[in-house]
């Protein structure tokens, strides 16, 4: 697979993240799958936890936003491995 690297400021970045934390089952909302039938919301938390995995809270000015990437981790995390134990 292919890897893409993209360059975004801090907002930029939580924005995206949050939009599509919220769509996960992590987070409970199964939206993505009504707009886009080809994201299961399931298999799509997984992206989410690989992104936020890869970001380091501390490099953010915005303490907010540094308790917000940690929490989506923290769910993110708890949804994987509970479907990784199935």
């Amino acid at each position: 697979m292919n890897k893409i690297t993209i360059t975004l400021n801090e907002y930029d970045l939580i924005a995206l993240l949050y939009a599509a934390a919220q769509q996960s089952c992590g987070y409970g909302s199964h939206a993505i799958e009504k707009t886009l039938p080809e994201f299961d919301c399931c298999a799509y938390n997984e992206p989410i936890y690989e992104l936020v995995k890869q970001i380091r809270p501390l490099d953010l000015e915005d303490t907010d936003y540094m308790v917000y990437v940690e929490e989506v981790k923290a769910v993110a995390q708890k949804d994987f491995e509970e479907r990784e134990g199935e």
